[in-house]
């Protein structure tokens, strides 16, 4: 089992805190700084972000909070084109199906 990111606030030369992120946890893939006013500021975003991991992954940063919410808006509406569960309605079914539909406009 891989290790836990150390996620702990560590404070800066200005007087400010900041959470050293690895490439595992960061949304963009590289490692990130975050940096905050407040120590507390900085222990709550650290608890989230180990909590998400904990509960979700470590896969499962890499999407913003909008690009999550989309992705739940979207099964639900393949969901309930689908009751009956007959067919395999995915999101990646679904936009590979859009993205035939794109090209065959063109």
């Amino acid at each position: 089992m891989p290790r836990r990111p150390n996620l702990k606030p560590k404070r800066n030369k200005q007087g400010g805190w900041f959470i050293d992120l690895p490439p595992s946890v960061s949304r963009t893939g590289k490692r990130q700084r975050l940096h905050f006013p407040s120590e507390a500021k900085a222990h709550a975003e650290s608890r989230r972000i180990e909590t998400h991991v904990q509960k979700h992954g470590v896969g499962s940063t890499r999407f913003t909070a909008s690009e999550s919410a989309d992705a739940k808006a979207a099964i639900e509406i393949l969901q309930n084109l689908n009751p009956k569960g007959d067919y395999e309605l995915t999101l990646k079914a679904a936009a590979q199906h859009y993205s035939e539909y794109i090209t065959s406009l063109e």
